[in-house]
């Protein structure tokens, strides 16, 4: 898989997954960490918003949502509902219709848990083009709602995400190498696929 992400990468001269998005720069606040070991006060954030597969336009994609807190690189895909819905990439028309997932779930100790993100009512209604996000983010602040769901599907606020305007920087976002000591992300052969994936990207965009 390393290899296949890595000659999708050169091919395209971008980035293997997710090459078309949007850099913003923001706040994070934590409002219940559980057993994250998240930012205790508000904490300053670069995030990028992104289409999954590059379709052009305002086509339907895989949406992604990556943003950097101190030592944690958090990756997000929209997905499905429920417990099995938030495990499965799923297209969605709009950034008003993302509903985001970190599809594999982190494991901190015995605690095993999700992260899932929704964003407010701001956000373009009738459209995927990272040009109509970004006009939407330098015309004022949008806002997601993060949670922390749990094996059962049992869902608690972890945080909420402010980001405003857009920012010219390229950053490159990697939650195998990017996260705090003592979580993992799970199960093993996953994640071992998701690193494996990740290199490739890398060493294409050197």
């Amino acid at each position: 898989m390393g290899r296949a992400t890595g000659a999708l990468a050169r091919l395209r001269r971008a980035r293997a997954l997710h090459p078309d998005g949007v850099v913003t720069r923001g706040e994070w606040r934590t409002e219940s960490a559980g057993p994250l070991p998240l930012p205790s006060g508000p904490t300053a954030v670069v995030a990028r918003l992104s289409k999954g597969g590059g379709t052009r336009g305002a086509a339907a994609d895989v949406l992604g949502l990556a943003m950097r807190l101190p030592g944690w690189d958090l990756t997000l895909s929209t997905a499905g509902r429920g417990r099995l819905g938030r495990v499965l990439p799923r297209p969605v028309p709009s950034w008003a219709d993302a509903r985001y997932s970190s599809l594999v779930p982190y494991r901190v100790g015995r605690h095993t848990c999700w992260l899932r993100a929704e964003p407010d009512d701001g956000q373009p209604a009738h459209s995927a083009s990272t040009d109509d996000l970004a006009a939407r983010l330098d015309d004022g602040p949008v806002r997601f709602a993060v949670y922390r769901e749990d094996l059962r599907g049992r869902r608690e606020l972890a945080g909420r995400l402010t980001l405003v305007g857009t920012d010219p920087g390229d950053p490159r976002f990697d939650p195998m190498l990017n996260r705090p000591e003592g979580v993992r992300l799970v199960p093993d052969w996953l994640s071992r696929l998701r690193e494996w994936a990740y290199r490739g990207s890398r060493g294409a965009s050197g």
